[in-house]
């Protein structure tokens, strides 16, 4: 059986001090390290884990870390080097050896699937409507055309106004509506010098 679980980086507390650390052990206390971003010493594992500094090289060089030194390290096996996996994204090859699991590369993985569902998430659900704009020019709602023909009290029916410039698409003539206002305004001279046959669209038959 392969793959990995989270364990919380707390657990390092319940490390042993008294006794030679287990594989496991090992391996949990390196990849605390390297997710902190600690630098570390061959020598210094060799005293942490109680054991010798042949077993840490093997048992690095066995799932797939090294440490990288900032100059030749020679055998300096007290040099301090940065953690680095040679194998990401592994846990375990075909003979059973258990591997060095990159959590950072994990990390980044998990990054990019959350981006990726996100992304997929808004593409799903199609492009998002902005508000109704014409000219910078916030388009007017049912009410505020109500508001603005009883105030201006010239008999206009700001329904059949509204509906009427909704299925037009905001357009007089060929041109985007500049100024809705205006446009009532127009609509009630227009509406003061005709005659009052109506359509079922609710505007004069004239317009």
């Amino acid at each position: 059986m392969s793959g990995w679980i989270p364990l919380d980086k707390a657990l390092v507390r319940e490390l042993p001090k008294e006794r030679p650390y287990t594989r496991l052990e090992a391996m949990f206390s390196l990849t605390c390290d390297y997710d902190n971003g600690e630098t570390a010493t061959l020598r210094g594992y060799a005293s942490l884990w109680r054991w010798s500094t042949g077993k840490v090289e093997r048992f690095l060089k066995e799932i797939g870390v090294r440490l990288e030194y900032p100059e030749p390290a020679g055998k300096k096996t007290n040099q301090r080097g940065t953690i680095m996996s040679t194998k990401p994204r592994q846990s375990r090859d075909n003979s059973g050896t258990i591997n060095f699991i990159d959590s950072k590369a994990l990390s980044e993985e998990a990054r990019q699937r959350r981006d990726n569902d996100e992304t997929a998430a808004r593409q799903s659900r199609g492009p998002t409507k902005e508000p109704r704009t014409l000219n910078s020019q916030t388009l007017p709602k049912l009410e505020e055309v109500r508001a603005y023909c009883l105030e201006r009290g010239k008999g206009v029916d700001p329904e059949a106004w509204f509906n009427h410039y909704e299925a037009k698409g905001w357009i007089i003539g060929k041109a985007p509506m500049k100024d809705w206002r205006a446009a009532v305004r127009t609509w009630e001279k227009s509406t003061a010098t005709q005659p009052t046959p109506v359509q079922s669209g609710g505007h004069p038959t004239w317009y």
